[in-house]
C-alpha cells in the first residue's frame, strides 16, 4: 500500500519497502494499481494449458528483447567501426535482428489475440485443438526439428541432412533454429550453402538433383585441398550451415555466449595468420574461416565433426558444447 495506509487495511507491506526490496527495476514490467480483495478469484488454479501459454507469451518477449538488444549492438559497431568491411558486415546483422525483433513482435501480439479470442471457444472445440495440435506436433518431430523441407529436395538430402543434424546435436545439444531447408539457387549464388538468422531457413546447392552429395563431396575434396575449407568431409556444407544454427541457437538461449564469444574471439586473433602479414601457406582452420567470427566458428564446427579435427577446432568446439 502507499504511505498514507492504515494498520486497518490489512497486513500489507508499503510500497516504498517492495521498491527497496527490487520493485519497479530497471526493464521492470510490474505496474501499480488498486487491490481490491473481494474481486480477487482464485478458486480456479491455471490449466496447463493456460500455464502453457504465458510461458510461451514469456519466451517470445524474452527472445525479442534479446534481439531488440543484438540489433543495437550491432547499430553501434556499425556506426562507430573505422573499418568499411566491419561496418558493412555490422549493418547486415543489425538489419537481420531488427528483422528478428519485429517478427517476435508480430508473432507475440498474434499470440495475444489468439488467446483473447479463444476465450469464446467451447470446452468440446477446445479439447478437438489441442488434439489437432499434439497430433500436428508429432508428425513435426519426425523431422529432428526440422519444420518443412522445401518441394523438391531429395529424400536422399532429406535424410543425410537429418542424421547430420542429430549427429550435431548430441554434441552441442538441441537445435530449434532451423525452420526449413530449402534449395540453393545457383544462378544467384556460387556458394554450397547458406543460412539466415532472421528467417531459420537453411540453403543447399544441388538439393534437388539426385548428385546432390556427390557433388558436395567433390566440391570439399577441392576446397580442402586449396585449404578454403576446414574440411574435405562430403557433408561439410552440411556441417558449417548447421554450425551457423548452432551460433544462432546460443545467441538466443545460452546467458553465457558473450563470454564464450570472448574466448573464442581471443583464440581466432591468437593464430599466426591474424598476425603475419605475409602469405600464409597453411592455415590453423581454414583461409574461410578468416572472413568473420561466425564463419570461423561455423568453419571450426564442421571440422571438429572429421575424426582427424586440429587442435582450434576442437577447443572452440568444447567452448561451444560447455566443456570449457
Amino acid at each position: 500500500m502507499y504511505s498514507n495506509g492504515k494498520k486497518s487495511d490489512g497486513d500489507y507491506p508499503l510500497l516504498s519497502t517492495a521498491i527497496a526490496e527490487g520493485l519497479f527495476h530497471p526493464r521492470c514490467k510490474d505496474s501499480t494499481s488498486t487491490h481490491y480483495p473481494e474481486l480477487d478469484d482464485l478458486s480456479r488454479p491455471l490449466s496447463d494449458d493456460e500455464l502453457a501459454e504465458l510461458d510461451r507469451q514469456r519466451g517470445l518477449e524474452v527472445q525479442q528483447q534479446h534481439a531488440e538488444k543484438q540489433a543495437e549492438r550491432f547499430d553501434r559497431r556499425a556506426k562507430y567501426s573505422l573499418d568499411e568491411d566491419n561496418k558493412k558486415f555490422a549493418k547486415a546483422r543489425a538489419d537481420e535482428w531488427h528483422d528478428r525483433a519485429d517478427k517476435l513482435a508480430e508473432q507475440k501480439e498474434d499470440y495475444i489475440h489468439k488467446i483473447s479470442d479463444s476465450e469464446s471457444i467451447t470446452k468440446k472445440e477446445k479439447s478437438e485443438i489441442t488434439a489437432e495440435k499434439a497430433k500436428t506436433d508429432v508428425e513435426k518431430s519426425v523431422n529432428s526439428g526440422i519444420i518443412e523441407f522445401e518441394n523438391g529436395v531429395t529424400k536422399e538430402v532429406q535424410e543425410t541432412f537429418n542424421n547430420e543434424l542429430e549427429n550435431m546435436q548430441k554434441k552441442f545439444g538441441k537445435v530449434t533454429t532451423i525452420s526449413r531447408v530449402g534449395i540453393l539457387n545457383s544462378k544467384n549464388s556460387t556458394d554450397y550453402g547458406e543460412f539466415y538468422d532472421n528467417s531459420g531457413e537453411l540453403l543447399l546447392r544441388f538439393a534437388n538433383k539426385k548428385n546432390a552429395l556427390s557433388e558436395h563431396a567433390q566440391k570439399a575434396q577441392e576446397m580442402k585441398k586449396s585449404d578454403k575449407w576446414s574440411s574435405a568431409h562430403s557433408l561439410h556444407t552440411f556441417r558449417h550451415e548447421i554450425g551457423h544454427a548452432i551460433q544462432l541457437e546460443h545467441r538466443l538461449n545460452d546467458p553465457l555466449w558473450d563470454d564464450k564469444l570472448e574466448k573464442i574471439r581471443a583464440i581466432m586473433m591468437s593464430l599466426p595468420e591474424f598476425n603475419n602479414n605475409e602469405f600464409q601457406s597453411k592455415y590453423s582452420v581454414s583461409k574461410y574461416a578468416l572472413k568473420n567470427l561466425d564463419e570461423f566458428i561455423s568453419e571450426c564446427l564442421a571440422e571438429s565433426m572429421s575424426k582427424k579435427s586440429g587442435a582450434t577446432a576442437k577447443q572452440v568446439a568444447k567452448i561451444i558444447a560447455g566443456g570449457d
